[in-house]
């Protein structure tokens, strides 16, 4: 298997997991705070916006979810407010994620200011793995914390 067919793979996998994760979450479940921590909706929208900004820089076009994402999901933000529904958010990283993994056939060195994270698309690739898998690590912890049964 090449370094392409790897991070599709991968790509594939992350994107199914952070689906798979929160396809039986009801909208209370997503939006619950439990011992203040930001929701699942959250969690999903932050990692959908960072994803979506990627697609952009690369592709180029307008962002791929809505501007108010940006205010709700950035990193650094506390995880309160009102969000759409997990529903429409979910929806959101769907569509996302499909065009996340149209960048694996481009050229892997474009360079990317992605600051300490990542300076190449290749790295951009790898470092979207790990994100996902941090948030969807994270939603497993808020699923316990709402009564969800355990995956995996």
């Amino acid at each position: 298997m090449d370094l392409r067919e790897t991070l599709r793979e991968q790509l594939g996998k992350t994107g199914r997991m952070l689906l798979g994760v929160t396809g039986d979450v009801t909208e209370e479940e997503g939006a619950a705070r439990p011992q203040g921590l930001a929701p699942i909706v959250w969690q999903v929208g932050h990692v959908t916006y960072y994803d979506a900004l990627l697609v952009q820089e690369v592709l180029g076009g307008p962002l791929e979810v809505p501007e108010q994402y940006g205010e709700w999901f950035k990193q650094g933000s506390s995880g309160q407010g009102d969000f759409p529904p997990l529903a429409d958010v979910r929806a959101a990283a769907e569509r996302v994620h499909a065009r996340v993994l149209e960048l694996v056939d481009r050229d892997l060195a474009q360079p990317l200011d992605g600051g300490p994270a990542y300076s190449d698309l290749g790295s951009a690739l790898m470092f979207t793995l790990v994100h996902r898998s941090w948030h969807t690590g994270k939603i497993m912890t808020l699923r316990a914390l709402v009564g969800k049964p355990i995956m995996f």
